[in-house]
């Protein structure tokens, strides 16, 4: 699917302003990248599957939540790093959880190196995200947010307002943070939060909502919207849709997101979007 409505030799985007604009193909456009977001629910349908379904959509970032870390149902290495190792992805994850724990991984998976890696804690005694940086072409900064936030527990009326009252919090810990980062920000994960639900209203007075309905939960019999993207700064969903999959209790949710105010680039934009890696790394 071609992601780009006109190219330039790279050299020439950057002072081609006033020529594009002359010429029909808008500088303020920007390139797009596809980013999709996903509960594996444990990595239980194996990371090869996993790794398959996302690569069948050719993302540039992955957001992925619950995923197993060795200690519960996929024995043997960390299942995040398998996936990335599979899609030749760069990886960070929150720590793994402890032996017996029936909390999973955090992850964000990308094509660019991520930097300024920060763990996401808001005293409710669990990792709830985990936020990096990623190194455009053109020297700035997209900075990816991804969360898994508390879920319900209803196992007992006390039990609904202490898990809801945790998600709430993790929401507004999350929002004391951004402030602190200037960069264009993508917020996705699952937020265990409907469309309009105080945490989702809470979120969306500082964010952009990209604004699928669709239902991404499937599990338990339920259909629900628990699973979304927000955007901040000079970033634009300008296109949401969810994939169904057997692999998994939630459908992937798939985001096409243009970069604003940046030139565009020659060939596929994953291939360019990010900067190489230096000559002297590893």
């Amino acid at each position: 699917m071609a992601r780009l409505r006109c190219v330039l030799p790279l050299r020439l985007a950057a002072l081609a302003g006033v020529f594009l604009s002359a010429t029909g193909c808008a500088a303020f456009e920007g390139p797009t990248l596809r980013l999709v977001t996903w509960n594996v629910h444990g990595t239980q349908a194996g990371a090869g599957i996993i790794a398959a379904e996302l690569r069948a959509l050719d993302p540039d970032i992955i957001c992925l939540q619950e995923v197993e870390s060795g200690n519960l149902v996929s024995p043997g290495p960390d299942q995040a790093q398998t996936i990335a190792r599979l899609l030749g992805m760069y990886v960070v994850a929150t720590p793994t959880p402890e032996p017996g724990s029936t909390d999973e991984q955090v992850a964000i998976l990308a094509r660019g190196e991520l930097e300024d890696v920060r763990y996401l804690r808001a005293g409710t005694g669990r990792h709830y995200g985990i936020t990096a940086e990623i190194d455009l072409w053109d020297d700035s900064e997209l900075r990816i947010i991804c969360v898994h936030l508390t879920s319900t527990d209803w196992s007992s009326i006390d039990q609904i307002l202490v898990t809801n009252t945790e998600r709430m919090q993790e929401v507004n810990d999350l929002l004391r943070r951004i402030p602190r980062w200037d960069d264009d920000l993508i917020l996705a994960g699952d937020f265990n939060a409907l469309p309009f639900s105080i945490e989702h209203a809470t979120i969306n007075r500082r964010m952009a909502w990209a604004g699928s309905t669709e239902p991404t939960f499937q599990g338990e019999g339920l259909n629900l919207q628990l699973d979304h993207v927000f955007t901040k700064g000079n970033v634009k969903a300008e296109r949401i849709f969810t994939v169904p999959t057997q692999a998994s209790d939630h459908k992937l949710l798939v985001a096409d997101i243009r970069l604003l105010g940046r030139p565009l680039l020659v060939g596929r934009a994953g291939e360019a979007l990010f900067e190489p890696p230096d000559d002297d790394d590893d």
